[in-house]
């Protein structure tokens, strides 16, 4: 079995070392000299834990200055644009004054508590650099505005010069003021000639634009000149003379179209007087006198169609002077006798008034009819205007109808009322329901047609008024007065049964469709009526709810159409034919109206309604349907009946 064997040595075996000799040294020189070293190598651990201490504080102080001189840079990067961005002279004269003290102020701080001075004399050739960077580039910044400026402020004064020379009186001016601009460019600083020559030919041709524009203003003929004789050629460029002797053109011609302009101004004002006077003349304004002369000058401007319409304005004023103020009924006479002769045979005279008559007429009429009463009041002879309506009493009221009889004979046709009395009526109708009684009060005064014709005037909006007018004055106050009642009493044209509800509906829609010949707001404002009416009576017996009748909507319905008597006597109002309903002639009772109806089929065989094969109708299955001037139609569901001759069987039915 193998055995190990450990290290063994590789070179040959050496001598053993001698044993040391006895000497007087040995016997304690040696002691003293391990002593001595031993000192030794305590000092100079001592200075090298000295050393170690001074290189750990200097990395340290290296360490700190290093970041504190980075946050430097990095508040000095916005210390300078905020003093760039706030500069205390224009020129940024003072500005690495500023830099440099911003970076003064903080210079101490950053060296203050490095005690190493190899660690503060670099810090401090760190800093020193960075001011000579700084300083070499804020001093280009400040270099580079002052420049700025010199060339700012050269272009104000540039401007100015310019402005001076386009409102100069002479070129001697021109020249001065171009001495002053060569002499201020050489007296700029910080310049290079080639940028001062720069700046002085910029001059040179702004000045000499301004002084062309200048003569172009006040002579175009001269500038041209000028700029053809090579006056401005050693200043200006040839794309600037062109372009100025361009504008020295544009504004020739200008001039000249100026001069033709005037004359035409003068033309169109002319006939701008001309118009004004043909308006004055149409509103009835005399300016007779003044015609001769404008036609003689419009003759001087060669218009002669101008000419011929003024002496037409003579001929309009004195129609107008003869017309202007006749009714239209007058008119229309005169109209129709003018018309009446041959139109060969007709005079010049004739033939011209009876141009104006027409040419006149629409617009004359209108003034008429836009306020009748007022234009009567105005244009009529003295003392044969509306007699007044002060109080409406009895008296001025029957005045004021006398006088519209007569006035429509006269004038053709006359309102009862003028525009301002119907508006103060109607403001006063709206203000309240005693408004609405006294309107109505004061107007039912009237005949009942003329009584009609002012309630359209004052209330043309109010159908309810209109229903109203000619009902006794008992009908139309509980009219007015069942408004308020349906309010307080919403449910008091409700009834307790439901086929009485279908029936009073019924009755409604009945009376809707038998008054088709009058308008549809018209309509409603009868079936608002009747209801009005039906509230206010059931109300005065203090019935306030589920006591409603067909019954009763249907006297109700034949009070609001001015129905007289009752029962059987009952005439106008509603009527049943069968069971439909239809509106009664006025004064016809029902019986009246069927009694007419079969004496006419019983008398006039020949003449019967018919069904659509021809076979003869059983008239009482169809419903009669009022179409106006008492006639009727008579219609099955939609279908209306005919005659024979497969027209329309139309019957009239009125009181003999």
């Amino acid at each position: 079995m193998a055995q190990e064997t450990g290290y063994e040595a590789r070179v040959m075996p050496t001598a053993a070392a001698p044993l040391p000799m006895a000497s007087a040294r040995t016997y304690g020189g040696e002691l003293a000299d391990t002593v001595g070293q031993v000192a030794q190598d305590v000092h100079q651990r001592e200075i090298r834990a000295y050393q170690v201490r001074r290189q750990q504080t200097a990395d340290q102080e290296s360490s700190d200055f290093a970041h504190r001189f980075a946050l430097h840079k990095q508040s000095m990067d916005e210390a300078v644009r905020e003093i760039r961005a706030s500069p205390t002279a224009a020129d940024y004269a003072d500005h690495v004054e500023r830099v440099a003290k911003a970076d003064d102020d903080a210079r101490e701080q950053l060296l203050d508590g490095i005690t190493e001075d190899s660690v503060r004399r670099r810090a401090a050739a760190q800093l020193d650099d960075f001011r000579t960077r700084l300083v070499g580039s804020e001093g280009d910044f400040a270099e580079g505005q002052q420049i700025a400026k010199t060339r700012l402020d050269a272009q104000a004064v540039k401007q100015l010069g310019a402005n001076r020379v386009r409102r100069s009186e002479n070129g001697d001016e021109f020249k001065e003021e171009l001495q002053d601009w060569h002499s201020y460019v050489d007296g700029l600083q910080r310049l290079t000639p080639a940028e001062k020559q720069a700046i002085r030919r910029e001059g040179e041709q702004e000045y000499a634009v301004a002084f062309v524009n200048h003569l172009n203003d006040t002579n175009p003929a001269l500038a041209l000149a000028s700029l053809d004789a090579g006056q401005f050629d050693t200043l200006l460029s040839p794309q600037q003379i062109d372009q100025l002797r361009n504008g020295s053109q544009v504004e020739i011609r200008r001039v000249q179209a100026a001069t033709a302009e005037q004359q035409r101004a003068e033309i169109t004002r002319f006939r701008e007087t001309v118009a004004t006077v043909k308006s004055q003349i149409e509103r009835g304004e005399d300016h007779t006198a003044e015609l001769p002369g404008l036609a003689a000058q419009a003759e001087a401007y060669g218009d002669t169609s101008t000419a011929s319409d003024l002496r037409g304005l003579s001929e309009t004023a004195d129609f107008m002077k003869v017309w202007g103020q006749r009714s239209p009924l007058i008119r229309q006479q005169r109209i129709a006798e003018l018309q009446a002769i041959p139109e060969g045979k007709r005079s010049s005279s004739q033939s011209v008034e009876l141009k104006q008559q027409l040419q006149h007429k629409s617009s004359l009429d209108s003034a008429f009819a836009s306020d009748p009463a007022e234009w009567a009041l105005t244009n009529g002879a003295a003392g044969n205007g509306p007699p007044d309506l002060g109080s409406f009493s009895a008296n001025e009221v029957a005045a004021r109808a006398k006088w519209v009889r007569s006035a429509a004979k006269s004038y053709g046709s006359m309102e009862p009322l003028t525009k301002a009395e119907a508006a103060s009526l109607g403001r006063r109708a709206q203000e309240s329901d005693a408004g609405l009684y006294e309107v109505l009060g004061n107007l039912s005064a009237f005949p009942i047609d003329l009584a009609r014709q002012a309630v359209r005037q004052a209330l043309p909006d109010n159908d309810l008024a209109g229903v109203l007018m000619g009902l006794p004055e008992v009908t139309w106050r509980q009219a007015v007065n069942g408004r308020e009642t349906r309010k307080v009493h919403p449910r008091i044209l409700d009834s307790d049964d439901d086929d009485e509800t279908g029936r009073i509906n019924g009755v409604r829609q009945g009376a809707f469709g038998a008054l088709s010949v009058l308008p549809s707001r018209r309509r409603a404002a009868v079936i608002d009526a009747a209801n009005n009416i039906a509230a206010e009576a059931l109300a005065s017996n203090g019935t306030y709810e589920k006591q409603m009748t067909s019954a009763m909507m249907a006297r109700a319905l034949d009070a609001a159409l001015g129905a007289t008597g009752s029962g059987a006597s009952k005439k106008g109002g509603l009527g049943w034919w069968g069971d439909k309903i239809y509106l009664l002639p006025n004064g016809i009772t029902q019986s009246g109206f069927e009694s007419a109806i079969n004496q006419f089929i019983r008398a006039n065989p020949q003449d019967l309604p018919v069904n659509p094969d021809g076979s003869p109708i059983d008239i009482r299955k169809a419903r009669p349907q009022a179409i106006g001037n008492d006639q009727y139609r008579f219609y099955v569901g939609t279908r209306v009946v005919t005659g024979k001759d497969g027209k329309p069987w139309v019957r009239k039915v009125f009181l003999r």
